[in-house]
C-alpha cells in the first residue's frame, strides 16, 4: 500500500524544447517552472530558461490547463536515445543552490505525465551529476501504451535500491531519455517522492499510482440561503452532497434584514432545523456572511449587530442547532477606494480594526471567528504597499502577519487552475500555512468552481471538464496533507459543486 505522496517542486534540465526532424540535439540547460512562456496560441507554460520563447501547446486541446507542464517533443530523425530531461531531487553537498528537498524515507518516485511516444519508449536512470552522458542507476522503462495523449497518468517507479548505490555522491538527479525510433512527445507536470509500505520484489516495471485517501477539513460555502431555506425539500440535495464528497464544515450564509441599528434573523425555524440535520452528520456550521463595504469602520456596527443576533439565537436553540463559527468574506480591495494609495491605507486600517474587534465578541458568544483571504495578503505592508513575504515575522509586517492573531482559521483563496507547480493552489498558500502553525490558527485552501462574468479568468476549475476539477480537487487533499500548517481544504461554491459532480 502507498502512502500520500510528497509533492517537491521540478526543475528540469532539458534538452530540447521542440526538435524538428534532423535538427541536432540542442546542449542541455537548466529549467526551473517559476516564470511563464507564451505559447503558440496564447496560453502559458509556467517555466524559466525556456526556448524559444513560444513554445508549441498541442497538448493544451485536451481539456486541461497548460500551466506547470513541460512538453518535450523529438522528431522522426532523433537520436535512437534522445536525453530529455534532467531533474534534481536532492543535492546535500556545501554550496548547492539547486537542493529540493531531503530523500530521506522516499522510496518511490512518481511522475505526471501526458503524452504520445509511438515507436519509443521513456527511460528512467538515477545520477549523481547533471552531465547528460553520466553513469546511471536504472530504474524502469515507461513503455507507450502506459502513457494517453488526452489524460494524465500518474507513474511510479521504485527508488529506495538505486539510491542505495548513489548516497555517497550528495546529489541526486532522475535523467529521463526517450529511447527508439519516430516522432514522439512527452509533457511532464509534477514529480513526487513516495513513501512505502510494502512493495512487491517484481515491481520494477512502471506503475499506476495509487493515493491513500486523506482525512482533513473540507468546507463548502453556501450562497443564497433563503432559497434554500425556504422549502424542507432543497435540504436533502445539500446533505447528500456533503455526505458523498465528505464536506464537514458548511460557511452557510445568514439571512437577515439589519435596520436601525439591529440585526433580525430571518427563517430561524428553518435555520435550527438545517443546523440539526447537519449537525446529525458531524457537519460544523459557520454563519457566513461578507460584502466589501462592511470594511469601512461606518458600517462596523452592522457586523456587530450581527454577531449578536446569532449569539441571541443560539442562546435560544438547542446544541444542534446553533451555529460553532463565524465565518466573514469582506473583501476591502473590491472597493473602488482600493485604487487610491490614500484611501486603500484607510481601508486596510479598518479591515484590521473590524477584526481586532470581532474576534473578542465571537469569542464571548461561543463561537470561532474566521476570514476569507487571498492569498496575497502576504506581500503587502499596512499601507496597502508591496512586500516581499516574510515568514520568519522579521521586518516589516504583512497584512497577514497582522491578521493571523486576530482569527481562529482562515479560508485561503488560492484561486488557480492548478494544484501543484509553484503557481499552484500549495505553492500559493506556503506562507498562511506556516503562519498558521505559528499563531495556532487552522488554514484551508480553496478553489473555485464558478463560471460567467463575474469570475476572473485563470482562476477556476468549474471552466474544465467535471473530472479534471474532481481530480484538482482530489490531488489537492492529498497534497495538503503532506504540508505542515495545512488543516483542510475549501470549496467554492454549492452551486457548481453540485453541476459538476451531476455532469461528472
Amino acid at each position: 500500500m502507498l502512502l500520500a505522496p510528497i509533492i517537491v517542486r521540478v526543475g528540469l534540465c532539458l534538452s530540447c524544447c521542440s526538435l524538428a526532424a534532423g535538427e541536432p540535439t540542442a546542449p542541455t540547460f537548466f529549467v526551473n517552472f517559476g516564470a511563464s512562456a507564451h505559447t503558440s496560441r496564447g496560453g502559458m507554460y509556467w517555466c524559466q530558461g525556456a526556448s524559444p520563447a513560444i513554445l508549441s501547446d498541442t497538448f493544451v486541446t485536451v481539456g486541461e490547463p497548460a500551466r506547470s507542464a513541460w512538453r518535450i517533443e523529438v522528431g522522426a530523425d532523433a537520436p535512437e536515445r534522445h536525453v530529455a530531461a534532467i531533474i534534481p531531487l536532492g543535492d546535500n553537498r556545501p554550496g548547492a543552490t539547486d537542493a529540493f528537498g531531503s530523500l530521506d524515507g522516499a522510496s518511490l518516485v512518481g511522475l505526471r505525465l501526458l503524452g504520445e511516444l509511438g515507436g519509443r519508449s521513456l527511460h528512467v536512470e538515477l545520477i549523481t551529476s547533471r552531465d547528460a552522458d553520466a553513469a546511471g542507476i536504472h530504474l524502469g522503462n515507461i513503455a507507450a501504451d502506459a502513457l494517453d495523449a488526452s489524460s494524465w497518468r500518474a507513474i511510479t517507479l521504485p527508488l529506495a535500491q538505486a539510491r542505495a548505490g548513489s548516497a555517497d555522491a550528495g546529489a541526486t538527479f532522475l535523467r529521463i531519455s526517450i529511447d527508439g525510433h519516430g516522432p514522439a512527445w512527452v509533457a511532464l507536470e509534477s514529480l513526487q517522492l513516495h513513501q512505502e509500505e510494502t512493495m512487491a520484489p517484481s515491481a520494477a516495471a512502471a506503475q499506476l499510482a495509487v493515493a491513500k485517501p486523506v482525512a482533513l477539513r473540507k468546507a463548502l460555502w453556501v450562497w443564497k440561503t433563503r432559497e434554500l431555506l425556504a422549502e424542507q425539500p432543497n435540504y436533502a440535495p445539500l446533505l447528500d452532497l456533503c455526505r458523498r464528497q465528505g464536506i464537514t464544515d458548511l460557511y452557510f450564509q445568514i439571512p437577515y434584514q439589519y435596520a436601525g441599528g439591529t440585526c433580525t434573523l430571518e427563517r430561524t425555524d428553518e435555520q435550527r432545523a438545517f443546523n440539526t440535520l447537519a449537525a446529525e452528520q458531524g457537519i460544523t456550521m459557520h454563519a457566513l456572511d461578507g460584502n466589501a463595504k462592511y470594511v469601512w469602520a461606518k458600517n462596523h456596527p452592522q457586523m456587530f449587530a450581527l454577531v449578536d443576533a446569532l449569539a441571541d439565537f443560539n442562546a435560544g436553540t438547542g446544541d444542534a442547532g446553533r451555529y460553532r463559527a463565524v465565518h466573514l468574506d469582506n473583501e476591502p480591495y473590491v472597493n473602488a477606494e482600493w485604487r487610491d494609495p490614500e484611501t486603500r491605507k484607510q481601508l486596510i486600517r479598518d479591515y484590521l480594526a473590524l477584526n481586532r474587534a470581532l474576534k473578542p465578541r465571537v469569542h464571548a458568544a461561543n463561537m470561532a471567528f474566521g476570514l476569507d483571504i487571498p492569498h496575497w495578503f502576504e506581500t503587502l505592508d499596512v499601507a496597502g504597499n508591496a512586500l516581499h513575504p516574510d515568514v520568519s515575522g522579521n521586518g516589516p509586517e504583512s497584512i497577514l502577519h497582522l491578521l493571523m492573531p486576530l482569527v481562529d482559521n482562515l479560508g485561503i483563496m488560492s484561486y488557480r487552475e492548478r494544484v501543484i507547480g509553484p503557481n499552484g493552489v500549495i505553492a500559493c498558500c506556503l506562507t498562511e500555512f506556516a503562519l498558521g502553525k505559528r499563531y495556532g490558527v487552522d488554514v484551508l485552501a480553496a478553489v473555485e468552481l464558478g463560471t460567467g462574468p463575474d469570475v476572473e479568468k485563470g482562476i477556476t476549475l468549474g471552466c474544465y471538464s467535471p473530472k479534471y476539477a474532481f481530480d484538482q480537487i482530489q490531488t489537492l487533499q492529498t497534497a495538503a496533507s503532506q504540508v505542515e500548517g495545512c488543516t483542510g481544504i475549501a470549496i467554492h461554491y454549492y452551486a457548481p459543486f453540485r453541476e459538476l459532480e451531476r455532469r461528472l
